[in-house]
C-alpha cells in the first residue's frame, strides 16, 4: 500500500546532480558551437551578395573619400559624405590601404574612383561643343551633360 522508500545518500545525489549539470552545459555548448557555425555562413553569404571586389587604385589615381558627419547638430541627411579628389600617393598593405595627398590613410571600402560632379565642370573660352557624360553620385552613375 504504501511506496518503498529508500532514501539515496546525499553524497550520491549531489555527485549525480553535478554529472548532470556538466553533461548539460556541454550539449549547450556543442548546440551554440552549431548555431555560431551556421550564422556566420549565413552572414558570409549576404555580405557576398553585396561585395563586388575592392578596386585596383594606383599611385596617381584620383579618388573620392567617404568622411561621415560627425557633428550631431547638424543635419546628415543633406551633407554629401563623399570629399576630394585626392590622389593616391602610397599603397600599402597588398592594395587594401591607401595613403592620400591629404596625408591620411584610408581602407579601400571608403574610397571610389573620382569622376567630376557637375559642380566641377568649368566653361573654357574654346568650348568646342556639349558632350554626354557619365557622372558618380555616391555610389549610382547619372547621366549629365558636360561641356568639351
Amino acid at each position: 500500500m504504501f511506496p518503498d522508500f529508500n532514501p539515496q545518500p546525499a553524497v550520491q545525489l549531489y555527485q549525480k546532480y553535478a554529472e548532470d549539470q556538466v553533461r548539460n552545459l556541454q550539449q549547450a555548448h556543442e548546440l551554440a558551437r552549431q548555431n555560431l557555425k551556421q550564422a556566420q555562413i549565413r552572414q558570409k553569404r549576404q555580405y557576398d551578395k553585396k561585395c563586388h571586389g575592392q578596386p585596383d587604385y594606383q599611385v596617381g589615381d584620383f579618388v573620392w573619400y567617404f568622411m561621415p558627419a560627425r557633428d550631431q547638430l547638424k543635419m546628415k541627411k543633406m551633407k554629401a559624405g563623399w570629399f576630394g579628389p585626392q590622389k593616391v600617393v602610397q599603397v600599402l598593405k597588398s592594395m587594401r590601404i591607401y595613403k592620400l595627398s591629404n596625408g591620411k590613410i584610408y581602407n579601400w571600402e571608403r574610397l571610389r574612383p573620382y569622376q567630376p560632379r557637375p559642380a566641377d565642370y568649368t566653361v573654357g573660352e574654346n568650348m568646342k561643343g556639349i558632350v554626354r557624360v557619365g557622372f558618380f553620385i555616391g555610389s549610382r552613375v547619372r547621366i549629365g551633360w558636360d561641356l568639351f
